[in-house]
């Protein structure tokens, strides 16, 4: 309702800026040259700033607000986030940095490792327990993710670990399609600022992903396509 509301302005404006230029049936001279180029140079201002207006308060249908986050707190978050885990400190990270925690019980003395796409790449970093409690305790940790200054970490989704038999198997997350959108800078906006209405970029920064598994002091892992990290107890 809002956007045909819109529409009929702007076609009465237009209607009213044609009418000026041509002076009206049966009126043509009423106004001189240089008036109704005032009067259309003003109604052509208010559809610019109308077109801001309307920009600003009618986001696209189903989007997803999105907040700033700076490229440096983002690398920051990585930078600790990968010192830490190597550290075997996971208990001094951020809580926000974990993204799911799993508890196996197990048995045996050996485990494989691997990951169900042989293009997944991820840090394994393992820490050996005291003694032998027959437990495998796993954890995902996750760096926010940017894209144009955005953060988009929520709209990743987290990938899943599944034990079958003797194989611990780290599952990737649901394909999906992300849309972006933005508004900063629209149309009118740049018209008035002067600035250029062509070219765009577009940039990444972050993401860094780990698993951290705390397994039984005695258990033998084995993996070909996962590069492990020992860290000491």
């Amino acid at each position: 309702m809002s956007l045909i509301l819109f529409l009929i302005l702007i076609a009465g404006m237009a209607g009213m800026m044609a009418k000026m230029m041509m002076g009206g049936s049966g009126k043509r001279g009423r106004f001189s040259y240089l008036r109704r180029v005032k009067v259309v140079f003003t109604v052509y201002l208010a559809v610019l700033i109308l077109c801001m207006i309307v920009s600003l308060l009618l986001p696209p249908p189903g989007g997803v607000e999105l907040k700033r986050v700076k490229d440096k707190e983002v690398e920051r978050e990585s930078q600790q986030l990968y010192e830490l885990a190597a550290e075997g400190r996971v208990e001094a990270l951020d809580p926000a940095f974990l993204g799911k925690k799993w508890v196996f019980d197990y048995d045996q003395q050996r485990l494989d490792l691997a990951f169900q796409d042989g293009n997944m790449m991820m840090p394994v970093i393992v820490k050996r327990k005291a003694g032998d409690d027959g437990k495998i305790e796993a954890a995902y940790y996750r760096a926010r993710y940017s894209m144009n200054g955005f953060d988009i970490t929520k709209l990743i989704d987290d990938p899943k670990l599944q034990l079958s038999n003797r194989t611990l198997t780290l599952l990737k997350p649901a394909s999906g399609k992300l849309k972006f959108s933005t508004y900063n800078s629209v149309f009118s906006v740049k018209q008035l600022k002067g600035e250029s209405g062509t070219g765009f970029s577009s940039s990444s920064i972050g993401g860094t992903r780990i698993l951290f598994l705390s397994i039984p002091k005695n258990l033998e892992l084995q993996s070909e396509n996962m590069e492990i990290q020992y860290v000491e107890s």
